[in-house]
Parts: structure tokens; C-alpha cells; sequence
């Protein structure tokens, strides 16, 4: 199922739309705070619920996003993007770009959970996704949820890319800021 939210539709020159602004989710894992965020941001988004006991859902997910060539934004479920955070990032002229988030003992990261990736990556790098979604054994699409974001930054950084960091934090309910690692 996937909900796809009112805004300003925004058009590129092929009369795509713009850009693809995905919230993947499970239906007991997405946070009111993130689907309220995403909602006031003013612009299209789409909540797309993954099955929670399909261990390669977001894999797949990501290799569909990229397959649609359009610059994508991805805001994990339980991110909150103050207001202007999105719009931040889609008017950034980098290929790749993010926000830092807290993953606990005040140690931040960036990755997957606030990202946009230009749909000029995915124009000259068409197979860059499935290429990050095979496992070891080079089985597409299996990568399981908690290693999609490394495997992702991973193929990026071998690809030649390199991550534009936009400097302020964006909330992560799962580390709150302060807390430290397994509280």
C-alpha cells in the first residue's frame, strides 16, 4: 500500500515529476512525529508500507526508487525533519547529500535516514542500486533492512561519490539526543 500525499506537484523538463520524497515504513515502526513532519513539509510525498517479515523489502525498495530516475529523497520512519530539511536538500546542487542523525552514545551518522540522491546518479548509474542490494553470494535484492544503508554507501563511495554533508542534525526518535547506546 502505498499513500501518496497532497503538495505542489513539481514537474522536471521530461514532465516527470521532480523528485520522489519516500517515508518506507512497517505499520508498527512509523512515528506520528515523522508522518506529521513529511505532511507539513509542503511539497508530494509517498508513505510506502513494507511488509515487515520480508527481510529484503527496503532492498527491493530502494532498487524501485531508483529505477524511476527522479531525484529521491528517503526519510526513514522514525526521522523528523525540521521544516525546510527537505526542500534543503532538493535544491542542493550535490549529487548526494544528507543530514547527520543520533545513533546513540552522542555519536551521529549519515546515511539513508535523511538523504537525497540526485536522479543524475541514477541516469549515469542506472545499476548502481541493484549492484548494492546483492549479498555476498551476488544474489539480488538480498541484503537484509539493517545492512541496506551500508551496502548503499558503500557501492556509492566505489562508485566515486561522495556524501555532501548538510551540517545540522535532524531528530532520530530511535537515539533521541543524550541517550546512550541500549537505554
Amino acid at each position: 500500500m502505498i499513500d501518496q500525499g497532497a503538495g505542489i506537484p513539481g514537474t522536471d523538463t521530461r514532465g516527470q515529476p521532480a523528485a520522489q520524497v519516500v517515508v518506507p515504513y512497517t505499520l508498527d515502526r512509523l512515528r506520528i512525529e515523522t508522518q506529521d513532519a513529511v505532511m507539513a513539509w509542503g511539497g508530494d510525498y509517498t508513505f510506502q508500507l513494507l511488509a515487515k517479515a520480508d527481510d529484503y523489502a527496503y532492498a527491493r525498495a530502494l532498487m524501485g526508487w531508483w529505477d524511476a530516475h527522479q531525484d529521491l529523497v528517503v526519510i526513514e520512519h522514525d526521522i523528523v525533519p525540521d521544516p525546510g530539511m527537505i526542500r534543503g536538500l532538493l535544491d542542493c546542487p550535490e549529487l548526494w547529500c544528507g543530514h547527520p542523525y543520533h545513533v546513540g552514545d552522542g555519536r551521529y551518522t549519515y546515511g539513508l535516514g535523511l538523504c537525497k540522491i540526485s536522479r543524475d546518479v541514477m541516469d549515469y548509474r542506472p545499476g548502481l542500486a541493484t549492484l548494492a542490494m546483492r549479498d555476498h553470494r551476488g544474489l539480488v535484492a538480498h541484503v537484509p533492512w539493517a545492512s541496506v544503508n551500508e551496502a548503499f554507501e558503500r557501492q556509492m563511495t566505489r562508485s566515486g561519490y561522495t556524501m555532501h554533508h548538510h551540517p545540522d542534525p535532524v531528530d532520530h526518535l530511535h537515539y533521541p539526543t543524550g541517550q546512550v547506546h541500549g537505554d
